[in-house]
């Protein structure tokens, strides 16, 4: 699980980085359309990378990490722009907090019960 989350991590970095290159290439003088298009199919080749991965992970998980689904949706709106994207990934990171509050109250219930 843990090389999980460093590959997705690893992959977010590579695609951020990609994407960095590729919008630099288009500040030089003379553009290359063979240059930008090798770091375009690198770009596509990271967002597949990365979709894997954090498909992995969420049907893995059982405990869904909150925080998996807010870098995921920070990675749909800035960097790919995905603002429909982005909100469906923040609206199921509050669902999951939310249930994580739910979890805990009757956790704490249970517990200060059986104190009693």
């Amino acid at each position: 699980m843990n090389q999980l989350y460093r590959e997705f991590n690893l992959s977010i970095e590579a695609l951020s980085s990609s994407v960095s290159i590729f919008w630099k290439s288009f500040d030089t003088k003379v553009i290359d359309a063979s240059i930008t298009y090798h770091y375009g199919t690198h770009i596509a080749t990271n967002i597949v990378k990365l979709f894997k991965v954090f498909n992995e992970l969420d049907t893995l998980k059982i405990n869904k990490d909150y925080q998996m689904y807010f870098q995921f949706a920070i990675v749909q709106l800035h960097i790919l722009n995905d603002p429909v994207a982005y909100e469906l990934y923040i609206g199921k990171m509050k669902s999951i907090l939310e249930i994580n509050k739910v979890f805990q109250k009757n956790f704490s219930s249970v517990n200060s019960a059986n104190s009693d």
